[in-house]
């Protein structure tokens, strides 16, 4: 039976994002959508990605709004080219002051960067969004252009640099975050290195999610997340024929770190029992048969 009430809430609720957070949406031959969080007018890879998933199901019945999110698609795109390290942007042609300008990092933000915190399910985020669009709409069109393919080969480099142990990369830091604060969720410690590490085919995360720094840089959920889209975007590229170097590596990437959480994320809780990782990622992937 219909509720009236829900009804009425659910009306005028969804259609939120599109009427308060697009702050830039250009219709051209490729268009670019520049979404906001809404309380702040920058824009997250991960936030972005969420606000606009509830409409995939419908581009199919709205030409515009599958613009729209392509437009998203090509604008985190062009942003991951700038700086893959950042994890919210303001808008290219309306740049204003960074968060905290007065942070340390490595490597240097462009002016564009809104702040500059390495976080891993961010490039996940922009692998998501990618491959849900191909999936609903079944449009290729974009994804084997220089720019997507240098966004992926962005997110790739980091991947790996990201696998580095303390002592490999020592000396060679390809990321570095200090910020003067009074609250340690806001800053790496170790003048902006974090907690050492040796590599182990996981992937280190500097911050969470939540854009709090991680104690332990080893976020599992990030790497199962990683995992799953790498997977999704290697099987997107095979469909519309793009089998190459990039398709190689995400392959390869995806089955590296699946293997790491299944050797040092899976274990035996003397209470609790065996802990398990989320359904989606249980899937054995090196003997997926989709690729």
């Amino acid at each position: 039976m219909k509720d009236a009430d829900l009804s009425v809430l659910f009306s005028n609720c969804f259609p939120n994002t599109l009427d308060t957070t697009v702050e830039h949406f250009n219709d051209g031959a490729l268009p670019t959508s520049f979404i906001i969080t809404g309380d702040i007018k920058a824009m997250w890879l991960r936030d972005s990605m969420n606000q606009l998933l509830p409409y995939i199901s419908l581009l199919n019945k709205d030409d515009r709004l599958k613009r729209l999110i392509l437009g998203a698609v090509r604008m985190q795109a062009l942003l991951i080219s700038q700086d893959p390290y950042a994890n919210a942007y303001n808008y290219p042609t309306a740049i204003s002051p960074a968060f905290f300008n007065d942070d340390k990092v490595v490597p240097a933000p462009p002016p564009s960067v809104f702040e500059s915190k390495y976080e891993l399910d961010s490039l996940a985020s922009f692998l998501k969004l990618s491959r849900t669009y191909y999936n609903q709409t079944k449009d290729a069109s974009y994804f084997n252009t220089t720019e997507w393919r240098g966004a992926l080969e962005k997110v790739l480099t980091v991947v790996k640099l990201q696998q580095r142990g303390t002592l490999e990369a020592l000396g060679h830091e390809d990321y570095l975050f200090s910020r003067n604060t009074d609250t340690n969720t806001e800053t790496l410690y170790s003048k902006g290195l974090s907690a050492p590490i040796r590599r182990c085919g996981l992937v280190k995360s500097a911050f969470r999610p939540s854009d709090d720094a991680t104690m332990m840089p080893f976020l599992v959920p990030a790497n199962a997340m990683l995992v799953v889209e790498l997977r999704n975007v290697a099987k997107m590229m095979k469909k519309i024929g793009v089998v190459d170097e990039l398709y190689n590596e995400c392959v390869r990437l995806y089955k590296e770190i699946s293997a790491a959480i299944y050797a040092h994320a899976v274990v035996q809780h003397p209470v609790f029992g065996q802990v398990n990782i989320h359904c989606e990622f249980s899937i054995k992937v090196a003997t997926d048969p989709c690729l």
